[in-house]
């Protein structure tokens, strides 16, 4: 079965996604491309992943360059846009780094990365970078959902699976509670 590559768009647009600013210096000069194609890699070592158009500007310019991975916060919207395309009437809010690529101020976190791999992702390319240095803070993130940016509602007071066999903590208090009541 062939799958139309809209469809294919519009399915995969009922995954909600944060939305983040994966940014680089090329010869002096920050760039930065709107990505919602990031995922954690690995934890040892440390490897993140974005995935980006292989037309794109973004895609020749990670390769084999720094980068960071600038996750959004719920009021940058107009910063995402920017990125996309869409230039804002403001200055771009860059931040300076202790070392590493370009990043931008007052994102929810950054993750620093040196170059791990590239590979080939079909219409994509699909880059690893090893972390090197990270920062995080509160806050709310953008989120992308069907072609929108989203806010998240409130969080639950409690996570709905702390009750479930899934939950790592679960057999140990049902094994208590099994044994208190014996006694």
């Amino acid at each position: 079965m062939d799958i139309d590559p809209r469809e294919l768009r519009n399915c995969l647009g009922h995954f909600t996604t944060g939305v983040t600013v994966v940014t680089c210096d090329v010869d002096g000069s920050p760039h930065g491309a709107t990505v919602n194609a990031f995922s954690a890699v690995s934890l040892d070592p440390p490897l993140v992943l974005v995935s980006l158009d292989r037309r794109s500007k973004a895609a020749r310019y990670l390769d084999g360059r720094p980068f960071t991975v600038n996750v959004l916060r719920s009021q940058q919207d107009a910063l995402a846009l920017h990125f996309a395309g869409r230039p804002m009437p403001d200055a771009v809010p860059w931040a300076e780094p202790a070392h590493g690529s370009p990043r931008l101020a007052d994102c929810l976190a950054h993750l620093s990365c040196r170059p791990w791999a590239s590979y080939d992702g079909g219409d994509h390319v699909l880059h690893l970078g090893h972390v090197e240095e990270l920062t995080y803070g509160g806050g709310a993130p953008l989120v992308f959902f069907r072609g929108q940016f989203r806010h998240l509602g409130p969080a639950f007071e409690a996570a709905p699976w702390l009750e479930s066999g899934d939950c790592p903590g679960s057999l140990s208090r049902l094994i208590g509670g099994l044994t208190e009541a014996a006694h």
